[in-house]
């Protein structure tokens, strides 16, 4: 549960931060505004594509190759939208933020209503977690575009997943649970 809300808490301040960026950079690369708007929803599809495949059942759940694998995947289109310059980049680093942003999310929900303690505060924690990620990825990265470029905000993004990845990375398992 707490690994999700780490991670959730990342791919929220990333994914936030991302479509708050998106329509400026797209705009400096010359896309019209119907592609802006077609680029940001590609995140959505990408995060409701990986929702569908997640949801056939519990394969992913109580592991932590899928929180891990989506920071890394995260990590990768960051890489790729403060280097991209064409529109297939952006639109495939878009796709791939989304999809890795889904175990995270349906995890921070699956075991914040299966894990110990109060369901309903579990579940208040969860949207406290994406909410402060999606209000703090937008402002922090606004700051850092105004200082250092248009893509310093991905940059930004990558060192807070790479911080999510190390917490998580190290964060102990008990026994007896099945981990991977």
């Amino acid at each position: 549960l707490f690994m999700a809300w780490v991670t959730n808490f990342a791919m929220w301040f990333v994914g936030s931060s991302a479509v708050t960026i998106l329509p400026r950079l797209a705009r400096g690369l010359s896309f019209s505004d119907g592609a802006i708007g077609e680029l940001v929803a590609v995140v959505w599809l990408g995060q409701v594509g990986l929702f569908g495949v997640l949801a056939t059942g519990p394969w992913w759940q109580y592991r932590k190759s899928p929180l891990t694998i989506g920071l890394l995947l995260a990590g990768v289109a960051m890489a790729l939208f403060a280097q991209g310059r064409t529109a297939a980049a952006l639109v495939i680093a878009a796709a791939i933020l989304g999809a890795s942003r889904a175990p995270s999310h349906m995890g921070s929900i699956h075991y914040g209503l299966n894990a110990w303690g109060n369901r309903d505060a579990n579940m208040g924690y969860h949207e406290a977690i994406l909410g402060a990620g999606g209000v703090a990825g937008p402002i922090l990265s606004g700051v850092a575009a105004d200082i250092w470029g248009i893509r310093a905000p991905f940059i930004l993004g990558a060192m807070v997943l790479a911080a999510a990845f190390a917490i998580v990375g190290l964060w102990p398992v008990r026994r007896g649970r099945q981990v991977q």
